[in-house]
């Protein structure tokens, strides 16, 4: 299976060349692909072949918690998989998905992480929740990271006889999270220090958020993120990264 791997796309800025569907089979989009809850029925706009789609941080902006991840879940084309907490197999790959926010663990101190999340991220003036479209806290986002951990421990440890692919859109380790200068916890609401990961059964992990290309193994599982990032930045996307499992 040929698998188009790409993020942080940001085409509510600027469109973005795609490639021919005939050099893929599947396209994972892993998250900040647009925004207000209008990825799902972009990517079905835009892709013809079967397309995986996680949430990023981007995709709730200018919308509500709720109203985002309904729009996620009702795509106008049925070739687009929105997954979040979700596990789809396809001619024998188990694709296993979700945002995967932080738990802001990773710099072993989660509530100072969480107090510069919430003072210096967009995520937490700009996106509100329901039912009194308050503005989200590091505290919600915090909880679903846990249970989005979990979730993801329970379904990698069903034994599984085909490859196995997990999307995320926030890094599953800190190894690929950058320095963050004078608010050196700041780091910890970029990335998740999720080590348990690397004993279990992967083939590939796909994931975005940072702006920085990874194409990396360890432990044996391939750790692949291929973002386009912000008009002007200069992150060598590949808009023909595709592998082959």
């Amino acid at each position: 299976m040929r698998l188009l791997a790409m993020s942080d796309l940001h085409v509510e800025f600027e469109p973005v060349e795609l490639p021919d569907p005939s050099l893929y089979d599947v396209a994972i989009l892993a998250g900040d692909i647009n925004v207000k809850g209008r990825s799902s029925d972009w990517a079905g706009e835009h892709f013809s072949k079967t397309t995986i789609l996680v949430a990023g941080n981007h995709e709730f902006y200018k919308s509500s918690w709720d109203k985002t991840l309904d729009r996620l879940n009702s795509p106008s084309a049925p070739h687009v998989h929105f997954l979040e907490q979700r596990t789809l197999t396809l001619e024998g790959v188990r694709f296993v998905g979700c945002t995967g926010w932080t738990d802001f663990e990773g710099t072993g101190n989660a509530p100072l992480a969480m107090l510069e999340a919430r003072a210096l991220m967009n995520d937490y003036k700009v996106i509100r929740v329901e039912p009194q479209y308050r503005t989200l806290v590091p505290q919600q986002t915090r909880r679903v990271a846990q249970q989005s951990r979990e979730w993801l421990r329970r379904q990698l440890e069903q034994p599984f006889e085909g490859k196995t692919v997990v999307v995320t859109h926030f890094p599953p380790l800190m190894h690929f999270v950058p320095d963050y200068g004078k608010h050196p916890h700041l780091r910890a609401a970029y990335g998740n220090n999720w080590q348990e990961f690397l004993d279990m059964e992967i083939d590939l992990w796909v994931f975005g958020h940072t702006h920085v290309p990874v194409n990396e193994t360890i432990n044996g599982v391939r750790f692949l993120s291929n973002p386009r990032g912000y008009p002007g930045e200069e992150v060598n996307f590949n808009n023909h990264c595709v592998v082959t499992l």
